[in-house]
């Protein structure tokens, strides 16, 4: 009885994580949380970008790794220019590497950049995937390897 009733929260909790990472905190938390949404999509996908990549190198993968083909009602089109996704990961790498951080308007570019490449690749796969990843425990779980020290800045 326990067991489904906690399944059903699953999608209840992947919107609640989704709302923190993209609306929730400083400019800079917001721009890494709009980088693992695309990471988990990746993961979801099928399509884990290798961890040996860098941010730029990941958006070029995630725009090869996507434009394969569509469940049959969508032609086999990239969803995304490879410029949308660069535009993230220059946020990225500033955020990680840069001494300046970024602005509000910046953090609410990388989160529009992150929903317009959700929206896009869901809207290519077939109502059961969409219906699978969103009970789909795994995001949910998944580590995440990039850590700042707040202290450092």
């Amino acid at each position: 009885m326990l067991l489904p009733l906690a399944y059903l929260l699953i999608p209840w909790r992947i919107r609640a994580r989704r709302r923190r990472r993209l609306w929730q905190g400083d400019p800079a938390s917001r721009v890494l949380g709009a980088w693992y949404e695309i990471n988990d999509l990746l993961r979801l996908a099928g399509r884990p970008a290798p961890p040996s990549l860098a941010a730029t190198e990941v958006s070029a993968f995630a725009a090869r790794a996507t434009a394969g083909p569509s469940h049959g009602l969508r032609p086999a089109a990239a969803p995304t220019a490879p410029e949308f996704l660069t535009d993230l990961a220059a946020l990225v790498n500033r955020v990680v590497f840069a001494p300046i951080g970024v602005t509000a308007d910046e953090a609410g570019r990388a989160v529009a950049l992150a929903v317009g490449y959700r929206t896009e690749l869901l809207s290519r796969r077939s109502r059961r995937q969409r219906w699978l990843w969103a009970l789909d425990p795994r995001p949910l779980l998944w580590q995440r390897q990039i850590r700042l020290d707040r202290a450092a800045r």
